[in-house]
């Protein structure tokens, strides 16, 4: 990602950009769900629950390949302890939008805000 934004996070005008691009996106997803009906409901004696989330950036390059970002305000966490914690919630991402856009993530990765530091995440399947 580094190479992609030029080496750093992009500049306020640039994020302003990407979360209004995001915020299209993610209400584009919710939108296609709706309609495709593809909000699975779990149930467990009877109690029904599903998942929301939003996706913070959904990049797609020029060759159309995409790039899942997402920031983290947690504070004082390791690039480890943060890919252990939310490799699940990034699995679910990129499914979903492999699922809703019929074309695969590239890269995933994550923000921490408070470090500034980017995670890049792998992909694994979803263990429960």
């Amino acid at each position: 990602m580094s190479a992609m934004c030029g080496g750093s996070f992009p500049r306020h005008s640039d994020a302003a950009c990407a979360r209004r691009s995001a915020y299209i996106v993610s209400c584009r997803l919710a939108a296609s769900c709706r309609r495709r009906n593809t909000i699975r409901r779990h149930r467990t004696r009877r109690i029904a629950f599903f998942l929301q989330g939003i996706i913070d950036v959904l990049f797609e390059e020029e060759n159309g390949d995409y790039i899942l970002l997402d920031y983290k305000t947690d504070r004082h966490i390791s690039p480890k302890d943060a890919r252990t914690r939310y490799q699940f919630q990034m699995y679910l991402y990129c499914d979903a939008v492999e699922t809703i856009l019929g074309r695969p993530v590239k890269e995933c990765y994550l923000f921490l805000l408070d470090t500034g530091r980017e995670v890049r995440m792998e992909r694994q399947a979803a263990s429960a």
